[in-house]
């Protein structure tokens, strides 16, 4: 359910908390993101990355963003055209983008600049906007790999 509809901005701020917390990865950690997954776990070292993440491996991310919808695999088909007729209706909304995880990770290159002022995560971890956020950048340098 998470993986469709939840501000993935919370989520990452979830994420550094929990993670923060566990002694267990006090000394790091390696991570693999499967699809949506690499571009969360990337958010993560870009924000907090405390416990670091030592080795970042990305399978299938969508670093720069999607358009449009491909045929989604799952049991529950409902949710899949549920977040489809969602996204139809306006990705840039604002209620969409607080609430259906494509939406925030949705890049319409036929207009550029309601994504760079809609879209409230992707440009935001691809540094497109004006400013620009130095801690991402030095987080990722912080990477082995």
């Amino acid at each position: 359910y998470n993986g469709f509809f939840y501000n993935v901005n919370d989520q990452i701020s979830y994420a550094c908390d929990l993670l923060s917390k566990d002694t267990n990865l006090a000394g790091g950690f390696d991570a693999v993101g499967f699809s949506q997954g690499s571009q969360f776990l990337r958010a993560y070292v870009q924000r907090c990355n405390n416990p670091p993440v030592r080795n970042l491996i990305s399978i299938g991310g969508q670093h720069q963003g999607v358009f449009g919808i491909p045929h989604c695999p799952g049991e529950n088909s409902t949710l899949c055209e549920l977040m489809r007729e969602l996204l139809d209706q306006g990705a840039y909304e604002s209620w969409i983008q607080s609430f259906v995880v494509q939406a925030e990770y949705w890049h319409d290159p036929l207009s550029p600049s309601d994504y760079l002022a809609y879209n409230i995560f992707l440009p935001d971890i691809n540094n497109a906007l004006p400013t620009k956020n130095e801690t991402y950048k030095q987080n990722l340098l912080k990477l082995s790999n």
